[in-house]
């Protein structure tokens, strides 16, 4: 078995990064998901309404959104890229998307009556 160089063990990931691979995983994710309600919108089959599926597919939409904006404005300026503004970027793109995600599974099970 080959061995490992000792700095991949000792090596941690900047938040950045792990939001960065974060925001391609769930790019990954919502295009899967677009083939799959694609394809069985073609057959007399429904899709599953699940709230847990609900609630990861609405958190992964509020997340790739977000952190795609986030990509755009690194592309823009990046003199925004600084180590201090990547972690701040990166804890603000999880509590909002933590915030909205919680916002919407609430207003999705408590909508709102108008009268």
């Amino acid at each position: 078995m080959p061995k490992l160089s000792p700095h991949v063990t000792i090596y941690r990931f900047p938040l950045a990064a792990l939001t960065s691979i974060t925001n391609r995983l769930t790019g990954l994710y919502l295009s899967g998901v677009f083939v799959a309600v694609g394809i069985t919108s073609m057959t007399p089959y429904q899709v599953p309404n699940h709230p847990l599926l609900e609630g990861i597919t609405a958190g992964s939409l509020f997340y790739h959104t977000l952190g795609g904006i986030r990509h755009y404005i690194w592309d823009w300026k990046p003199s925004y890229m600084t180590n201090s503004a990547a972690r701040f970027s990166s804890i603000f793109l999880l509590a909002s998307t933590t915030g909205f995600t919680t916002m919407y599974t609430y207003l999705k099970t408590n909508p709102p009556v108008i009268k």
